[in-house]
């Protein structure tokens, strides 16, 4: 089933996460749908803001589900990745065993990273460097394989993540003076295998280049769970299909006006003609003309206004990372509807949230977004063996809809629960009311989300619970 969270991303970010738990062992098919309620204060209307500049405001990140691998998984698993790679480095390296290794790598450090003790705990540093020794060998082994650059590559970012990442553990929240002789060894064991393999250490002259290679080193060996996506252009060249069938149409009318002017005139084209018959003639072709610019224009908004009402504004393809075929595929559409215009079943469950907005009953704007994704799950975990769902990430920038608000300046006169009369200035606080629906096979999710805005950003992202 789908599970959808709503926050605040950042000042000016609210970031929808949607993440989609595998149910069918075939395909499964899923709908995600967004209503954004906006109060006209705002300002975004239909006239205003297209769906191009809903896309330009909108980032999607589509990821696989986390595996979960606790400490003794990790060690001792058949199916984790390091015993996985243990059981590899005696395989001929090729191609697709490279291709299987270097996701392998990247997962077992991602897993590392981020893993824990059943009770949110950091797991031990004995554990940790057991896990670190067995990587270490198994790190020794591929490096005297003649193996492809990006594998070699994968390895060594791989490894200099491991070793990042020991170092920060064995230091945690100590300070240096606080270390235990035990630790300092180990730390002194790591920088000099740190400065044997060449990887950057860490200076004050340094760090901005230190951090930005970290970073980098971390989001590469996350990219096992990213998929890449493709935008699918079939959608674009039946657009320029209409217009080049409107086209067609407006050649085809000048063309008859003209062969029917040449009959209905009497036009001999082997005798001279009269300055009248030239001047109809050369009327007609003009008007002929201007009707048919003007029928290609009108023939192909047309043609193409069809077309988004029946296709999605883009498609696009997920792939897993080195692999060549699409694993899932997503079509997005965005666009005004009226209140009125609703589902019933949207328009229903909307009333039983405890906190509404009137207004919202009397014909105003919500702007839709809708994402049917399908998902070819047998492929899937031919591609990703531990294969569990997909998370996307949707990350909604806000700012063309607080430009141009104003600071609070309003005082509004009171009297307070002593019966004296103050005065307070009126903070301007928008309220965007957003409504999820996820649809998984038949089965379908609703929830509610207050975003507060004001002049400066998101001031909160807060859910709201159904009336009992």
């Amino acid at each position: 089933m789908g599970i959808v969270h709503v926050s605040k991303h950042d000042r000016y970010q609210i970031e929808i996460k949607s993440q989609m738990l595998t149910s069918n062992p075939d395909a499964q098919n899923e709908q995600v749908d967004m209503w954004l309620f906006l109060p006209p204060a705002l300002g975004i209307a239909p006239a205003e803001y297209s769906s191009a500049h809903f896309y330009s405001d909108l980032r999607t990140y589509t990821r696989l589900k986390t595996p979960f691998f606790n400490i003794d998984d990790l060690l001792s698993s058949s199916d984790s990745p390091l015993v996985l790679l243990e059981r590899r480095i005696g395989q001929s390296p090729s191609i697709q065993v490279q291709r299987a290794l270097r996701q392998e790598i990247k997962l077992m450090t991602t897993v590392v990273r981020k893993m824990q003790m059943p009770d949110g705990s950091d797991v031990p540093i004995d554990m940790l460097q057991e896990v670190l020794k067995r990587w270490r060998v198994v790190h020794a082994t591929l490096s005297q394989l003649t193996l492809l650059f990006k594998t070699l590559a994968c390895l060594n970012i791989a490894d200099e993540v491991m070793s990042n990442y020991w170092e920060m553990s064995l230091i945690g929240e100590e300070d240096t003076d606080d270390l235990s002789p035990q630790r300092r060894e180990l730390l002194q064991e790591e920088l000099d295998y740190r400065q044997s393999q060449g990887y950057l250490i860490y200076t004050k002259q340094k760090k901005e280049q230190y951090l930005f290679h970290y970073g980098n080193l971390v989001k590469y060996v996350s990219t096992v769970l990213y998929l890449d996506t493709k935008v699918d252009v079939s959608s674009r060249w039946l657009r320029h299909m209409a217009f080049g069938l409107a086209a067609g149409l407006a050649m085809v009318w000048a063309l008859f006006v003209q062969i029917y002017a040449l009959l209905r005139l009497g036009v001999d084209l082997g005798e001279g003609m009269s300055l009248h018959l030239i001047g109809m003639f050369v009327g007609i072709g003009i008007f002929s003309y201007i009707l048919k610019d003007r029928i290609k224009a009108t023939t192909g908004r047309w043609l193409t206004d069809q077309l988004n009402r029946k296709m999605p504004d883009r498609t696009k393809q997920f792939y897993v990372d080195d692999e060549e075929v699409p694993m899932s595929f997503s079509d997005e559409k965005a666009r005004f509807v009226k209140v009125q215009e609703l589902p019933k079943d949207i328009q229903e469950v909307y009333k039983n949230f405890q906190e509404w907005n009137p207004y919202f009953l009397f014909g105003s704007d919500v702007l839709h977004y809708q994402q049917k994704r399908t998902t070819h799950v047998k492929l899937a975990r031919r591609q990703f063996p531990r294969f569990r769902g997909v998370v996307h990430i949707h990350r909604f920038h806000v700012w063309n809809w607080i430009k141009t608000l104003a600071p609070p300046k309003k005082e509004i006169v009171v009297v307070n629960a002593n019966g004296k009369i103050e005065r307070c200035k009126a903070p301007r606080l928008y309220t965007v009311n957003l409504m999820t629906k996820t649809t998984v096979e038949s089965d379908s999710e609703y929830k509610l989300f207050r975003v507060l805005l004001n002049n400066r950003g998101l001031v909160a992202v807060e859910p709201v619970t159904f009336a009992s």
